[in-house]
Order: C-alpha cells, then structure tokens, then sequence
C-alpha cells in the first residue's frame, strides 16, 4: 500500500488527476489492510473532487463494512447509492445479506432478500447459499434435506413477506425440508 500511495503522490505531483478508477484501487488497498477509515475518507475525497463512485466502489466500502459489522454504514451506503443512480447488483445485496446473518439479524437479512427481489435483482445461488448458512449457524434450522434452489426461492418469498418484529411461527409445507429444533416443521423468525 505504501508504494500505491507513492504513484498517487507521484500523479498529483504531475498533475494528473485521479479518476474513478485509481479511487477505487485506493479504497481496496486500505480495505485490504482493515483500515476502513482511510477506505471512507478516499471515497469521500472521490466525491469532493467531483467522481462519480460506480457499483465496484459502493461494493469495496459496503464489503468492507459488512465485514465489521457496521451495518447502519452498509445501509446508509446502500441508499447513497441508489440516491446517486447506482443500481445495486447482486453482489452488493448478498454482502449486505451475509452481514446481517453474521450480525445474527436474521429478519434483517430476508427483508434485504425480499427488497432484492422487490428491486428487480434476481439473487443468485451464492444468494441463497448465505442465507441457508446464516439460518444454520443461527440455530434456526437444523437440517435441510434435498433443497433444490427452486423451492428454496418460493420458500423465502414466504418468509420474507411475513416479517414482523415480533417472532411467529411459520409452518413450511414442503417434504423438501426438515426445519425447526423440535423437528414440527415450525420455523420462527
């Protein structure tokens, strides 16, 4: 990272401008390094020096945040992002999904997959593969046998509808899936 910072110095001895680009690969080398703060402040000298940040550059900050379990930055992010014309991707969501679940917001993360869905972005396997992980490694479901992704998607669509702040059970009508610690097929958000 220190070379990097060098040839930045170096560009804007020479008066070469950064663009959204070089930003960019600034924000990912302190994000690689942990350092979210300098991550933050490249993206806000971006913006002050009139760069546009695109998807990638939302994506390494709300990665980065994600990954800290900062989630009110992730979301603040999220619509700073879409207030500026970006359109999330895929990737942003499952970041965003992932760190609700590793944050044990469960309601969270399938409130994100509903709005996904809502947004026109079509989660993908490795979408759903984080969820499934989340539920797992949150006690919320002890096994799931023979889940094709098809029936997994109509499922979440289900659960995803139903939240509320307070916990319900929801009775899952498939043999696909073997859900609930006391094995009724009840599964409680």
């Amino acid at each position: 990272m220190t070379k990097a910072l060098e040839v930045s110095k170096e560009m804007e001895a020479q008066g070469i401008a950064h663009n959204q680009k070089t930003f960019s690969m600034i924000m990912a080398g302190y994000v690689q390094l942990g350092d979210t703060g300098n991550a933050f402040s490249v993206f806000e000298d971006m913006a002050n020096a009139g760069i546009k940040p695109d998807v990638v550059t939302y994506n390494i900050l709300v990665n980065a945040f994600c990954r800290n379990r900062q989630m009110d930055r992730a979301m603040q992010l999220l619509v700073r992002m879409r207030e500026g014309g970006n359109v999330p991707t895929f990737q942003t969501y499952t970041t965003i999904i992932d760190g609700f679940m590793k944050v044990g917001n469960v309601p969270m993360a399938l409130e994100i997959v509903h709005d996904m869905k809502m947004g026109g972005c079509r989660p993908t396997a490795a979408t759903y593969n984080v969820v499934m992980n989340g539920l797992m490694r949150d006690g919320q479901v002890c096994v799931m046998i023979s889940c094709p992704l098809s029936a997994f998607l109509c499922h979440s669509v289900q659960l995803s509808g139903l939240l509320s702040n307070q916990p319900q059970p929801i009775h899952i009508l498939s043999d696909k899936f073997a859900l609930g610690a006391s094995g009724t097929g009840d599964y409680r958000i």
